[in-house]
């Protein structure tokens, strides 16, 4: 299994995944993180120098999948980058999107942006596949034991090169137990900001978009969730405005608890969602923050 650039959030959930395959659980992870995260894993490999580039981190990561029956990463975008490339140099066929495991050659994944679950049967020696880290609950077991692994010999020319990165700030979409989620209905990236933010702030969360706001430049390229955007399963996902197009509830379908703020109550998204409340956002956002305000006054006593 490999939680390399995973988040340390879904590292529990690819463990829980692993153990319905093998008893024995090798994990290659970052150097930092925690052993704590990795429990019940059987090892891990630790290795000081892994490769940066996706290139070079799928090769290696090909080379090391020679003693192993099964390779997981995490259905994020750093996993469908070096997954696939590292299944290529092996012969194999990978499997994406990964939410239920029936047996050791027989999965379950979304596909067509969730809207239809496929069952798949694999013959193949080695099996490569991208899990939905919050389809699998956390599990308890012992700490890894450590086993140092050598960083690859040589490493494959890169094909790209990275330019320059830019952080975005805040708090990443993956890391937020909350995310309040806006769409075209805000009508402009002032709107956008000053509806939503005060919601998230009292909620402790986050700011997430729809592909519409970002297309409509309401919104940063690193806020969209959905298919083509960022996967997410935070304890609280406030959708308002947003109707629930097939590629944007693939995105946030796996949340635990899903609020939805829409006129229209034949939506999509008030559909799925645990709770509904057709309203006008730019009324019912507001008073959401009043209520939350008026609760935090009665429980500190002010």
């Amino acid at each position: 299994m490999v939680t390399h650039g995973v988040p340390v959030a879904e590292i529990p959930g690819l463990i829980s995944a692993a153990v319905r395959l093998a008893a024995d659980i090798d994990v290659l992870a970052d150097p930092a993180t925690d052993d704590a995260v990795l429990q019940g894993a059987t090892q891990r490999l630790h290795c000081e120098a892994v490769p940066t580039d996706v290139v070079a981190l799928a090769s290696w990561i090909a080379a090391l999948a020679r003693d192993y029956r099964y390779v997981i990463g995490a259905a994020d975008s750093t996993g469908k980058d070096w997954l696939p490339r590292a299944a290529a140099l092996d012969g194999a066929q990978p499997f994406s999107d990964v939410i239920e495991l029936v047996s050791g050659d027989t999965v379950r994944r979304a596909i067509h942006a969730g809207d239809l679950i496929e069952t798949v049967q694999s013959g193949q020696p080695r099996q490569w596949m991208t899990v939905r880290a919050a389809a699998f609950p956390p599990v308890a077991g012992d700490l890894p034991v450590r086993r140092a692994v050598s960083p690859p010999a040589s490493v494959a020319t890169p094909l790209l090169r990275v330019l320059g990165r830019q952080a975005q700030g805040g708090l990443a979409l993956k890391d937020a137990r909350a995310l309040v989620a806006g769409g075209r209905a805000l009508a402009s990236a002032d709107r956008f900001r000053l509806v939503l933010q005060p919601l998230a702030e009292r909620l402790g969360g986050a700011l997430a978009a729809s592909r519409a706001a970002v297309d409509a430049g309401y919104a940063p390229n690193s806020l969209q969730v959905g298919q083509t955007g960022q996967i997410v399963s935070p304890e609280l996902y406030v959708a308002a405005g947003i109707s629930g197009a097939a590629q944007h509830l693939a995105g946030m379908r796996d949340s635990k608890l899903i609020v939805a703020i829409n006129t229209d109550p034949d939506a999509p998204m008030m559909r799925l969602a645990d709770i509904a409340w057709e309203a006008d956002l730019f009324e019912a956002v507001p008073a959401l923050c009043g209520a939350l305000d008026a609760y935090c006054r009665r429980s500190t006593g002010l």
